[in-house]
């Protein structure tokens, strides 16, 4: 069951772009292309200004984004004609609509396809954008914005657009039932089973695990693999057969062993299909659940009465080298390069992330805002800390179903799917592992 469009979706379908420490510099130029910074006078004209919402009609998302198209034309007499075309393969629509001559001028998308867009030329500089004053704050969206969602917004040439929500993951639980996570969270793996472990003694089931859908079982090495070897190595797992003998490949891949063999997911886990799993945990049936931050929404129907769902960090591993990575996605507006209207799509943007539209993303449709200053719902409010504090990050899935989609689609899942279900050990796992990819790299196929 899905409260609204999942953003989980959104994320999964895009693939990712290079994985980036968040201390990395992010040039971008703020340099205009027509637009007067900070001009909010009226704009006389019956040209509408094309947006791709890339969210359904009645969705959360919708109603915003509704209102925002609303009031931006009652304010600067700019028509808004608002679609929503399809949330699948922008990159393909972008340039269907090229050649039809019907560009939009600005679209939303999560930072995934960036480096696709760009490349396919449907991108344009979103330095226009970032360099408008928001109305009613005196500062521009580049001051405004965090620099760590900045480059989450990027690929390798840069900042691609500005971040309108932010997705993160972490370990989720119920305050209400367990006050005790919420008091004192784990913030080690070891401490993390030592807690699985007591709450399997008390006949509880630990962890919701969602065990027929390969991508919520690979969070777990995913994870635990970029704590030891950091941002870039999940996908450069894909390009070298040689990675896999990395000793923190197989000491993530035993950590997965230990929760297989620990009997901490529910019993027949292994032919859970979403969204029964996470129901069950949201229904108090479960402890924990590592998952997105999407989980709190999309279980909302669900929930108990008196319901507190709340999110730790995913723990740190002792010994491992990238214990303060945070996984990190955005969601935002891009301005096409095909726009004959990119200063009227930079004045929107800037239009449509005042705080009260910000607010408006946060609490109807329980995201996490990119606008620094405004709070996340209560339920988001620890993980927006964690995602606007990170030092780190690795975007969605470290790039991987971009750089080795083949790989990230029949080579790995069908592999970790045996390692978490006890099928293989770690050892057999790393070895499968490197013997498929090096079948994957010779065949030639991406």
């Amino acid at each position: 069951m899905r409260h609204q469009h999942s953003r989980r979706d959104f994320a999964a379908r895009s693939g990712a772009v290079t994985a980036a420490a968040a201390t990395a510099a992010v040039v971008f130029a703020l340099t205009g292309c027509g637009t007067k910074v900070g001009d909010t006078s009226p704009v006389s004209s019956n040209v509408p200004l094309t947006v791709w919402s890339n969210w359904p009609q009645g969705t959360p998302q919708d109603v915003v984004y509704q209102k925002i198209a609303a009031d931006f034309t009652a304010a600067t007499g700019i028509k808004v004609k608002l679609t929503a075309p399809s949330k699948d393969n922008t990159a393909a629509l972008l340039n269907a609509a090229a050649t039809g001559g019907d560009s939009p001028d600005v679209f939303v998308t999560a930072a995934g396809p960036l480096a696709r867009l760009r490349a396919g030329g449907a991108l344009a500089d979103p330095a226009p954008a970032l360099a408008q004053t928001v109305p009613g704050t005196g500062k521009t969206l580049a001051q405004l914005i965090p620099q760590v969602y900045l480059t989450a917004s990027s690929d390798k040439t840069g900042v691609g657009m500005v971040p309108e929500i932010v997705d993160g993951n972490g370990v989720w639980f119920d305050a209400a039932r367990t006050p005790e996570l919420a008091a004192n969270p784990p913030a080690t793996f070891d401490q993390l089973l030592r807690a699985a472990a007591g709450y399997k003694a008390e006949g509880k089931v630990a962890f919701a695990q969602e065990g027929a859908q390969s991508r919520y079982n690979m969070w777990w090495f995913f994870m635990l693999q970029l704590r030891q070897n950091g941002a870039g190595s999940f996908a450069g797992l894909s390009q070298s057969a040689a990675a896999w003998d990395s000793p923190g490949v197989l000491t993530a891949a035993k950590q997965v062993e230990q929760l297989a063999r620990g009997g901490y997911f529910q019993p027949g886990f292994e032919g859970s299909v979403y969204p029964n799993a996470q129901n069950q945990w949201r229904s108090g049936k479960m402890v924990m659940e590592l998952n997105g931050s999407w989980l709190a929404s999309e279980t909302k129907p669900v929930a108990p009465a008196g319901s507190k769902p709340e999110v730790f960090a995913f723990p740190a591993v002792a010994g491992a080298a990238h214990n303060s990575l945070q996984y990190q996605s955005t969601i935002g507006y891009a301005i096409d390069a095909k726009s004959a209207h990119q200063d009227w799509a930079a004045r929107y943007i800037a239009f449509a992330m005042q705080p009260r539209y910000q607010e408006m993303m946060a609490t109807q449709t329980i995201n996490i805002p990119a606008l620094n200053g405004v709070l996340a719902p209560p339920e988001l409010r620890a993980l927006q800390q964690i995602e606007m504090t990170a030092t780190e990050i690795a975007q969605n899935w470290d790039n991987a179903p971009s750089v080795a989609p083949k790989w990230w689609t029949d080579v790995l899942p069908p592999l970790d799917d045996k390692l978490i279900k006890g099928q293989l050990t770690a050892e057999q796992f790393v070895a499968a592992a490197k013997q498929d990819t090096a079948a994957y790299l010779a065949g030639g196929v991406k």
